[in-house]
């Protein structure tokens, strides 16, 4: 009967306009990451080299913004309404803070976002705020007149994973390597901070500290280590949590909290890079994102997964309380470059073998034998093997990598 009909009612998720980047997450993570929680809003065309709009069609609604200028972009994205902004990449902050301050949702603010992009404006917001950071200057190809001292670092002013990152002796290698570059793009030349006394064989002095940062509440996660640098300047991987001393990671996270508040970071996941030096802790850089891989690592040690967490922030979604990380283990990722002027592959020998170590668990080769490689990319773009796995101790993990080294043969050309 009519009478006893009940209505049944359906229960629409939030849509998230997330800003895909190419490398990042599969799509098939960020759909896991998002189920029961909100539905995702592709928003593609903002970065070449992005997989077509049709790959990203069958896994829901697609905002392609090819060939629109900012404020085409932005007001595109502003159309579609959704109910969060997220990145995962620094390139396209500045234009998901404009659509989302048009959109009253909580994301960095306009003038945040500018400060996250620009490594230049970053610097001049801290020093105002009293932070220590080292003396920089501004150049560009044909301007490299500025009052920094050397040894000093050389850096694209907009840029990550270290690309086209390099330290520097004179200002004459500042004229040299800046006409190899994009003559339009600015660069900032920095002051190099000193290494710390304390070397660990395994372990560069750099280090990140993972943050959650809701309605300006500030929750560190975690302090990530990193292994040393490879020249010029790219990363070879990184371990969680870092071997640093409790007053150390202390340190680390006090100055990360200072440097949060300075840039008026009031909503997301923060990835701040720090470096113990002679003089202690001190900033290198903010990054309005989660680190790169680092989602991975958290969850390889039993953290909380952190794609949902940055999807719960975006939505304003209370994350409670979050579950503990397993401090006996360790997690890793080693990524193995070519050396400076090689230009290509030739062989990659004992993948087999480096995968039957004890405590790897992966092991990927990125480059083939004949494919084209560059040491001024960043190196998550232009590693030839990478090595993902976990241990349960330092010593074990020093063990790991001097075997991966002993063990994979690379050639280049």
């Amino acid at each position: 009967m009519a009478g006893d009909e009940k209505e049944i009612t359906v229960d629409v998720l939030p849509r998230v306009a997330l800003f895909q980047p190419e490398p990042g997450p599969s799509l098939f993570e960020t759909l896991a990451a998002s189920r029961d929680l909100c539905q995702i809003v592709w928003i593609v065309g903002w970065q070449l080299g992005q997989p077509t709009a049709e790959v990203h069609r069958r896994f829901g609604e697609v905002v392609d913004l090819s060939g629109l200028s900012f404020q085409e972009a932005v007001a595109k994205i502003e159309s579609v309404r959704p109910d969060g902004v997220v990145v995962l990449s620094d390139a396209p902050i500045e234009m998901a803070a404009a659509a989302a301050e048009k959109l009253n949702l909580p994301f960095h603010s306009v003038e945040t976002a500018r400060l996250l992009s620009d490594k230049m404006a970053q610097r001049e917001a801290l020093g105002t705020a009293g932070l220590p950071v080292p003396r920089f200057g501004a150049v560009r190809f044909g301007n490299t007149d500025v009052d920094v001292p050397f040894p000093a670092v050389l850096k694209p002013r907009a840029g990550a994973g270290s690309r086209d990152t390099f330290k520097v002796a004179s200002n004459d290698e500042v004229a040299d390597l800046l006409a190899s570059c994009d003559p339009q793009e600015e660069f900032i030349l920095e002051e190099w901070l000193s290494d710390s006394t304390n070397q660990r064989k395994f372990a560069a002095d750099l280090v990140s500290v993972e943050t959650i940062v809701r309605d300006g509440d500030v929750r560190h996660l975690m302090v990530t280590g990193r292994f040393p640098f490879a020249l010029p300047f790219r990363e070879t991987g990184s371990f969680m949590p870092s071997d640093l001393g409790d007053d150390d990671k202390d340190a680390v996270r006090e100055v990360a909290t200072s440097a949060i508040r300075a840039l008026g970071i009031t909503n997301g996941i923060i990835h701040t890079e720090v470096k113990m030096t002679l003089d202690g802790a001190r900033l290198v850089e903010v990054n309005g994102r989660v680190g790169g891989s680092i989602s991975g690592l958290m969850t390889r040690i039993g953290g909380p997964l952190m794609l949902r967490l940055v999807l719960q922030v975006a939505l304003g979604v209370d994350v409670g309380v979050l579950p503990s990380v397993n401090a006996s283990s360790i997690g890793f990722y080693r990524l193995l470059v070519g050396p400076i002027g090689a230009t290509k592959v030739a062989a990659v020998e004992h993948l087999d073998e480096v995968g039957a170590i004890p405590g790897v668990e992966e092991v990927s080769m990125n480059k083939r034998p004949g494919d084209e490689i560059n040491a001024r990319q960043s190196a998550f773009m232009d590693n030839t093997v990478r090595v993902d796995g976990l241990v349960h101790s330092y010593e074990e993990l020093l063990d790991v990598m001097e075997r991966i080294d002993a063990t994979l043969t690379l050639s280049f050309s």
